[in-house]
């Protein structure tokens, strides 16, 4: 399992305009990181679960999106996995991380499919 999420993870970096990408439980341990600080595995976590209870009777979790003069961060939770991704763009960003993060849910061993939850937001 961990050297699949090491694969997407790389797969992920190699795309233009992406800096980096962490993958994250929901206690906030790093399951694994490229370009990113892996101690920010627990704020990753955090921000999305915090954003979770805006919305409580929501059946999709939230995708967070933080933008800086920095670029972009975009942050989305499913099951036990959050991802983050950085990059110049959140409009590169969106279709990015649905996809990634559906391939390192079946990685997983996880059945359900993000972009199923995810096309209704975008």
């Amino acid at each position: 399992m961990e050297r699949q999420l090491e694969k997407h993870l790389e797969e992920t970096c190699r795309v233009p305009g992406i800096s980096g990408a962490l993958c994250a439980d929901n206690n906030g341990l790093c399951l694994a990181a490229r370009g990113c600080k892996p101690e920010l595995a627990g704020h990753v976590a955090s921000i999305a679960q915090q954003a979770a209870q805006l919305h409580p009777n929501s059946s999709t979790t939230p995708v967070i999106c933080i933008e800086s003069e920095g670029g972009s961060v975009l942050i989305k939770s499913e099951n036990d996995v959050t991802m983050a991704i950085r990059g110049n763009s959140w409009v590169a960003l969106k279709p990015l991380c649905m996809r990634r993060l559906s391939a390192i849910k079946r990685a997983m061993g996880y059945t359900t499919h993000l972009s199923n939850s995810l096309s209704s937001l975008f």
